[in-house]
């Protein structure tokens, strides 16, 4: 897996992508600004992006 949350995690000013355990609820705010993804998810993104990946959140 990844190193961090069970899932993959990268962070920018206290805000992550990471895979999420304790909930189902995807698509609903969940969380004070991570952007939370399935174990599986995260796991995908973390073999897929190489390092400076641009990532592009809109709410």
């Amino acid at each position: 897996m990844c190193p961090a949350y069970n899932g993959c995690s990268t962070s920018y000013s206290g805000y992550a992508l990471h895979g999420t355990y304790w909930h189902n609820n995807f698509g609903q705010p969940m969380s004070h600004g991570c952007v939370n993804l399935t174990n599986a998810d995260a796991y995908w993104l973390y073999n897929w992006a190489t390092l400076g990946t641009p990532v592009h959140v809109k709410a």
